[in-house]
Order: structure tokens, then C-alpha cells, then sequence
């Protein structure tokens, strides 16, 4: 994740690929799959705010991890610039 954890990110893509594998659809939210990482809680951000989790395609399977930067709301600059998954391995 660009600025985030890519470890919590690669935990995360494992858990929701068995959730997937078990349920047959995409989690609704991380709360849905944190007991598949063996902490059993979502990951926080480092502004300490849980990552959320949104699905771009439920036919494809497409998903993104995001925190929404420092100041918490979506969009913004610098520090307050929104992480995403999709950066991962880019």
C-alpha cells in the first residue's frame, strides 16, 4: 500500500481469497474476513483509523484496501492523500 503497510495488504489479499473461496462472493467489509488472519481485528492505518475495504467489481472479484490519509476524509494532498491497494507491486 503506497505509504502503508504492503505486509497488512498481502495478509489481507490471502484472507480475502479464502473468504471468497469459502463464501463465493467478495466480504462485504474487513470485519468479514479479520478472523482469517489470525489477529481476528482489521489492521489500522498509521493515523491509527481501520482501513476499509471497497469493492470496485463483485463479477471480477476487483477489491481495494484504502485508509483516507491524516485527515480522515476521502481525496486531499500530501499527507491527506488517500492510500490504495492498487498501488501494491507498481
Amino acid at each position: 500500500m503506497r505509504g502503508g503497510d504492503a505486509g497488512d495488504e498481502r495478509a489481507w489479499a490471502g484472507s480475502r481469497q479464502l473468504f471468497s473461496l469459502r463464501e463465493g462472493r467478495l466480504p462485504a467489509s474487513l470485519e468479514e474476513v479479520a478472523p482469517d488472519i489470525g489477529r481476528g481485528l482489521v489492521p489500522l492505518d498509521p493515523w491509527k483509523r481501520p482501513y476499509a475495504l471497497r469493492v470496485l467489481d463483485a463479477t471480477t472479484r476487483k477489491y481495494e484496501i484504502v485508509c483516507l490519509g491524516a485527515d480522515g476524509e476521502a481525496g486531499g494532498e500530501g499527507e491527506n492523500a488517500d492510500l490504495s491497494s492498487l498501488g501494491v507491486g507498481r
